[in-house]
């Protein structure tokens, strides 16, 4: 019995999936001037049309089905910086597909930890934090830049990696 119950525990205290390599800090100083970027191009405008700058090099948007007052467009694969990767992003729109409402970016590849975007970004608030009922779920830092919310998520696969990042005027809800 003893041993069965100590084998469920080795069990369940194995992660789920290995955890990234650590970003270098040229890396994450790419990807914070991305998020400076996207930032300040979110602030001048809120047309899609007028995206085409965000979106890094081989990349492209497709628009999606709208689900009531809204819309979205997937982003394509892209490399943000070094080995971090944007496997998959989406942007929110207005049912209409011109308004946007929010930008979200997957990352992967190497991983971001809370301290390299604590050092950056010193003055963050907490957005959000897991209710504790799903490891599906994430803890939410984020900071104003150019009048846009900027949202570093941290899921709770691993709490020290940072897997989203966020773009919302704030107050929006997409």
């Amino acid at each position: 019995m003893r041993a069965m119950l100590i084998a469920l525990l080795a069990v369940a205290t194995t992660p789920l999936a290995a955890t990234p390599p650590a970003a270098t800090a040229e890396e994450a100083d790419a990807t914070w001037r991305l998020v400076e970027r996207w930032s300040l191009q979110l602030a001048r405008s809120d047309l899609v049309a007028q995206l085409s700058p965000l979106a890094p090099a081989g990349s492209r948007s497709e628009a999606g089905m709208g689900r009531g007052d809204s819309a979205t467009i997937d982003l394509a694969p892209f490399v943000v910086a070094g080995r971090i990767k944007g496997p998959s992003g989406q942007i929110y729109t207005d049912a209409s597909g011109r308004i946007i409402k929010g930008i979200t970016l997957s990352l992967g590849g190497a991983c971001i930890s809370r301290k390299q975007m604590g050092r950056r970004y010193p003055d963050f608030n907490v957005l959000s934090v897991p209710s504790g009922h799903s490891l599906d779920e994430s803890t939410v830092f984020g900071t104003v830049l150019n009048g846009i919310q900027i949202g570093f998520s941290f899921s709770e696969h691993d709490r020290d990696c940072m897997d989203q990042l966020k773009f919302r005027w704030p107050g929006e809800r997409f």
